[in-house]
């Protein structure tokens, strides 16, 4: 777990003030104060968020002592198996926060049902209770939705393509639902950041579901 000196490094290298911290982390200035004055040691939940915060600002802790500006990072990843999803709503809950989005183009979203056990709902949740902004692209002729309606806008099959990829703070992920179904994932600043611009100007080019569409769509039960 890092220490209160790794955070007050980390708060110099990116100048920020325990105000700043508090309000990109969630964690209340008074408890960020006892925290670094040692008057306390938080919860492992709310270390890990502190320190996931700094992580998604590219610092990196090296041990119970070290506190360096990240290089850019770049790891990939190969995700399969029965229910390879869960690894990646895993991950989204891990990191995903605002101001950061959750950025979507494909064909659908039910295939993920299928290799999901249970995190749909745990997905559900944290969207909700984080307020995260949430933004698909979906084909035409899609009749199911994850979401509420007002998440989503559509373009024709052609535009949307065949496979499903997404994009969330540095990761971009792309699934290919051919069996044997698999995710190809990525972490990298630069790469993510292609693909959120190439999604806002689909995004632009998009249109809302129509009402006669929406009539005859299914919006999963645990949509919050």
């Amino acid at each position: 777990m890092i220490t209160f000196d790794q955070v007050r490094a980390a708060r110099g290298l990116l100048d920020w003030s325990q105000k700043d911290l508090a309000q990109k982390s969630g964690v209340s200035l008074p408890a960020l104060n006892n925290f670094e004055r040692g008057a306390v040691i938080p919860r492992e939940t709310t270390l890990n968020l502190i320190q996931q915060t700094f992580e998604l600002h590219d610092i990196e802790f090296i041990g119970e002592t070290g506190v360096q500006k990240q290089s850019e990072l770049f790891s990939f990843k190969r995700l399969q198996g029965p229910h390879f999803a869960d690894l990646i709503t895993k991950d989204i809950v891990s990191c995903l926060r605002p101001p950061y989005e959750l950025l979507a183009v494909g064909m659908s979203e039910e295939p993920f049902q299928k290799y999901s056990k249970n995190d749909d709902k745990l997905f559900a949740q944290h969207m909700q209770n984080h307020k995260i902004k949430h933004r698909t692209i979906i084909s035409s002729d899609t009749r199911f939705l994850v979401l509420k309606p007002e998440h989503y806008r559509m373009l024709p099959p052609a535009m949307v393509g065949s496979i499903y990829w997404f994009t969330y703070v540095d990761r971009f992920c792309i699934v290919n639902w051919k069996k044997p179904a698999h995710a190809l994932w990525v972490r990298n600043k630069s790469i993510a950041e292609v693909y959120q611009n190439q999604f806002d100007a689909l995004w632009r080019s998009a249109y809302k579901i129509p009402d006669h569409v929406l009539m005859e769509i299914s919006v999963k039960k645990s949509t919050p």
